[in-house]
């Protein structure tokens, strides 16, 4: 992958966008469906992995960090940390959840990202 400035923008728009298709594909089909998604900006290792059959993947403690803004999130809701809310804060509407302890962490300031500034 190319390292992208605006990565964590890219990344809040997926977000905010796949929400959006899982919401309405769920209204259409009559299904209770909801996600989680827990984001975090920071440096990762990257790589194929694998003998037989080839993996390209992800690790670190970014992606580690970022797995734990997910599973300790709410469904329906994006839940970011603290640096990639720093990164997008001023094109997006944040919301402060205020301290979470997330296993392996500790205490981390997070915040749900609610949409996209007017204008932006």
């Amino acid at each position: 992958p190319l390292p992208a400035e605006d990565h964590a923008y890219r990344v809040a728009r997926f977000a905010l966008d796949i929400q959006k298709e899982l919401r309405r594909f769920a209204e259409k089909n009559n299904l209770p469906l909801k996600m989680r998604v827990g984001i975090h900006s920071g440096p990762v290792s990257a790589g194929i992995i694998g003998k037989r059959k080839f993996t390209y993947d992800l690790w670190g403690e970014t992606v580690n960090l970022a797995s734990r803004m997910e599973s300790q999130g709410v469904p329906d809701r994006i839940q970011l940390s603290q640096e990639t809310a720093t990164f997008i804060g001023s094109d997006f509407e944040l919301e402060s959840r205020g301290s979470v302890l997330l296993r392996g962490f500790g205490e981390r300031q997070v915040y749900w990202l609610q949409g996209i500034k007017a204008g932006h």
